[in-house]
C-alpha cells in the first residue's frame, strides 16, 4: 500500500508537471501543500516551503487579494476567476476552485496560473484601436454607425444623436428607419435587408429627420467588414449631408426649365456652346430654321452638325471666347444661307442666336 501511494503521488507529480500548468495546492488554512515546477516561476517556492502559509510567500503577482479571494472560495464554494498582471509586465488567468477529496469533502483550494499575455496585449491593442476609431468618427462630421451583419444597429456616432435629438437606446436595432422620412423609409428598408442578405455594399441618398424638427438629405453608404475567410462580421455605415448640394441642384434645374421655356419662346433660333464648341442647346426655332432635330445635333460640335460652317466661324467665335466680349458677325451655317449671328461669350461657352438675311439687334 505504501508503494501504491507512492506510486500515485508520482504519477500524479508528472501528470500534473506535463501539463506545463504552474497549480498550486492550499489546505483548508491557506498552507502549501503542493505545488507544480511552472509555480515556482510565479511564487517564490522552494519544497521546504510546504506547510508554510501562502501569505508568507513572496510573488510575481500583483494580487494582494489572492488569500482572501481563497477564503472565499472556501465559505462559498464558488470558483473564482480572474485576470492578474505580474510585475515584470506578464499576465495571468488565476483560478481558484474548492479541493474535493473522493468523500466529497472540501479540504483546501486548488489555483492554476494559466499565462495570458499574449491574449492580454491583444485585448489592448485592439481596445486601443477601438478607441482611436471611436475618436476619429467622433471628429467627422458625418453621421456614423455600425450594424450586425443582419442589418440591425449596434451603436451610433455622436454626431447621429445629436442631430436626430433621440436617445440611443430607442434607434439601436431596427429603430433608426423612424428616423427616415416616411416618403422614404420603406423604400430604404427594403434596400437596407436586400444589402444585408447579399452582403452587398449599400448606397442611398435619403432625409434624416433633425431635433429641429426638419429634414435634411444624406448620402449613405455602408460598408461590409468581412473575416480572412469571407464571413461577414459587421456594417461600418456613414451618412454625408448633401441637402445644401440637393437643393441647389433642383434650384439648378428650376432655373434651367424657367431659362428653357424662355429661349423656346423667342423669335430668333438659339445654339448654345460649351468651350469646346459642342452643342450644349437648341431650341425650337433652330429645329425649324435649320431643318434639324434637337436630338441630332447635342453633344457634337458644331462644326459636325454643320459641316459647311466653315473655318471663319470657328474662328470668330474662339475670337470672342477669348476676349470675352459679345460679337455680331454673319456666318455661313448651312450652303447657300448667310445668318446674322450675335454671340454671348460665358464661362462655360458661347450662346449664339441666329437669325437669316438680317442683323440681329444688340
Amino acid at each position: 500500500k505504501v508503494d501504491e501511494l507512492s506510486r500515485s503521488n508520482n504519477d500524479m507529480k508528472n501528470l500534473l508537471n506535463s501539463t506545463d500548468i504552474a497549480t498550486l495546492f492550499l489546505d483548508s488554512e491557506l498552507l502549501v501543500r503542493r505545488f507544480t515546477t511552472q509555480t515556482t516561476k510565479i511564487i517564490k517556492l522552494i519544497p521546504a516551503d510546504t506547510g508554510r502559509p501562502i501569505t508568507d510567500i513572496a510573488s510575481d503577482l500583483d494580487y494582494p487579494g489572492l488569500a482572501d479571494d481563497s477564503r472565499e472560495v472556501l465559505r462559498t464554494l464558488v470558483f473564482k476567476d480572474r485576470d492578474v498582471p505580474a510585475r515584470d509586465g506578464r499576465w495571468f488567468n488565476v483560478r481558484i476552485l474548492p479541493y474535493r477529496t473522493l468523500e466529497n469533502v472540501i479540504d483546501g483550494v486548488v489555483i492554476t496560473f494559466t499565462e495570458v499575455t499574449a491574449a492580454k496585449t491583444l485585448e489592448t491593442t485592439l481596445r486601443e484601436q477601438a478607441g482611436q476609431l471611436k475618436h476619429m468618427t467622433e471628429s467627422l462630421p458625418n453621421l456614423v454607425w455600425t450594424c450586425r451583419p443582419d442589418g440591425s444597429c449596434e451603436s451610433l456616432s455622436q454626431q447621429w444623436l445629436q442631430h436626430t435629438g433621440v436617445p440611443e437606446a430607442r434607434q439601436v436595432g431596427w429603430g433608426w428607419l423612424e428616423q427616415v422620412h416616411r416618403d422614404e423609409r420603406d423604400v430604404v428598408r427594403s434596400m437596407w435587408k436586400n444589402a444585408s442578405r447579399t452582403g452587398q455594399q449599400f448606397e442611398s441618398e435619403f432625409r434624416i429627420h433633425g431635433k429641429d424638427d426638419s429634414y435634411r438629405w444624406f448620402k449613405t453608404i455602408a460598408v461590409p467588414v468581412r473575416d480572412p475567410q469571407g464571413k461577414l462580421l459587421k456594417w461600418y455605415c456613414t451618412c454625408i449631408d448633401v441637402d445644401d448640394l440637393k437643393r441647389a441642384a433642383e434650384e439648378r434645374s428650376r432655373a434651367a426649365e424657367r431659362i428653357g421655356g424662355i429661349l423656346e419662346a423667342i423669335d430668333d433660333a438659339f445654339i448654345s456652346l460649351d468651350e469646346e464648341l459642342r452643342v450644349t442647346y437648341f431650341n425650337a426655332v433652330a429645329e425649324r430654321l435649320f431643318a434639324r432635330k434637337r436630338a441630332d445635333v447635342l453633344g457634337k460640335s458644331l462644326f459636325d452638325a454643320f459641316p459647311t460652317a466653315g473655318a471663319p466661324l470657328e474662328t470668330k467665335l474662339r475670337e470672342a471666347m477669348r476676349a470675352r466680349s459679345a460679337a455680331s458677325f454673319e456666318g455661313e451655317l448651312t450652303r447657300g444661307a448667310r445668318f446674322a449671328l450675335r454671340v454671348f461669350p460665358h464661362a462655360g461657352g458661347v450662346s449664339m442666336f441666329c437669325r437669316p438675311g438680317s442683323t440681329i439687334g444688340a
